[in-house]
């Protein structure tokens, strides 16, 4: 690819002119993309919408050394895609070195679009924009920009014919693991028995995961291991983790438990690098950290001190996939986050297992939860389901 000097942006906010041409853009900033290659540019947009949902917007065409203007107030994301000797768009890949601008920042999340023709989607979620709809593709998107009020932007872009280009993907479909299968027997069972109504969640496409059946609680749950919080400055809060993301895997070895992430750690030296997956906003990351040393404070009440820093606090929880339950009655609901059991921490869903086998006499069972409709963590008192 031909490497064009560039005069850049930051971390984006195309939306309001560029991807909801019916909403009036606040007073803000102004970018301006300028194609400075030798072919046809396509733009593809993603952004907050002024009620505080999210929409996604493409193609918008920029021919050779043109440049459009557009008003930006909102957060986005920004793709680029040029046509393939077939016709088809591909995501134009960039060297990052290109784009110098703190107000600009490199991204690597994924959403669907449609390769052929123009479009424009609004969700209320930002997740929601990652389940494909019928012939849509999975695009890279190039980068998150978001500038200061009232600056004014210039992005010229290098798109190349020449270049590399980031083929559009099929969506990836979900395989689960064995375990969900013999789950969801086991809760239909109950279901059918007990003559309670049935949810299931829809499973994203993002990786296998063992399920299990809780009988007491008649829900089908995934273990799930959280970043409770993050230190700012530490090697995570740098990586982009956020608290409440889900770490799903260490170098190849995929987390049970807070207790599996904390002994992994442990036996980590300060300076070595390891691959972080975990998921944000509903899209899964890897990246490649190096830990630090301790910091003094940290240190010095320790049981490892010279253990390697990630800068995470991690939690134990049971996420709901599936759950049976009565009109009018308190229940658990799809998506709660199970987070401790009779006022205890558990440790993953084994020590979840293991708490209700130890109070299996008791009728109730009392758990904190945290419910993803609401945001909120509650205590609730349930019957055991027999």
């Amino acid at each position: 690819m031909k490497l064009i000097s560039s005069t850049l942006l930051g971390q984006a906010s195309l939306v309001l002119a560029l991807l909801a041409p019916g909403h009036v853009a606040e007073a803000g900033s102004v970018l301006n993309l300028c194609n400075v290659g030798n072919t046809t540019l396509f733009v593809v947009t993603i952004g907050q919408t002024p009620p505080g949902g999210w929409a996604i917007d493409g193609w918008r065409i920029i021919d050779v050394s043109e440049c459009q203007s557009v008003k930006i107030s909102f957060h986005s994301m920004i793709g680029f895609a040029v046509a393939e000797a077939s016709g088809r768009k591909g995501m134009q890949v960039y060297d990052r070195a290109l784009f110098p601008s703190p107000s600009l920042r490199p991204t690597e999340w994924r959403y669907c679009v449609d390769p052929e023709k123009d479009f424009h989607r609004e969700h209320n979620v930002l997740k929601g924009l990652s389940v494909c709809e019928a012939g849509e593709v999975l695009a890279r998107f190039a980068f998150h920009v978001k500038p200061s009020e009232g600056e004014v932007l210039t992005l010229r872009i290098p798109a190349d014919e020449n270049g590399d280009v980031f083929p559009l993907l099929e969506p990836a479909s979900f395989v689960p693991d064995a375990s969900l299968v013999t789950a969801m027997r086991g809760l239909a069972e109950q279901q059918e028995r007990l003559g309670f109504k049935m949810e299931q969640r829809d499973l994203l496409p993002i990786t296998s995961w063992p399920a299990y059946y809780v009988r007491e609680l008649g829900v089908v749950v995934r273990s799930e291991t959280h970043a409770v919080s993050v230190a700012k400055g530490s090697p995570a809060d740098r990586a982009g983790i956020h608290r409440r993301d889900e770490i799903v895997q260490i170098d190849d070895i995929k987390l049970k438990s807070a207790w599996h992430a904390r002994s992994l750690l442990v036996r980590m030296r300060p300076g070595e690098t390891h691959a972080i997956l975990f998921l944000h906003g509903g899209e899964l990351h890897k990246k490649e950290i190096s830990l630090e040393a301790l910091p003094a404070d940290l240190a010095s009440t320790d049981l490892h001190p010279r253990r390697g820093w990630l800068g995470i606090e991690f939690e134990s929880s049971a996420r709901v996939v599936a759950v049976i339950y009565q009109d009018g009655a308190s229940d658990l609901e799809l998506d709660d986050d199970i987070q401790k059991i009779g006022r205890v921490d558990f440790d993953g869903v084994d020590g979840l297992a293991q708490w209700l086998a130890r109070d299996r006499g008791a009728p109730k069972v009392e758990l904190q939860v945290w419910r993803a409709s609401t945001g909120r963590i509650f205590v609730m008192s349930l019957d055991k389901l027999k």
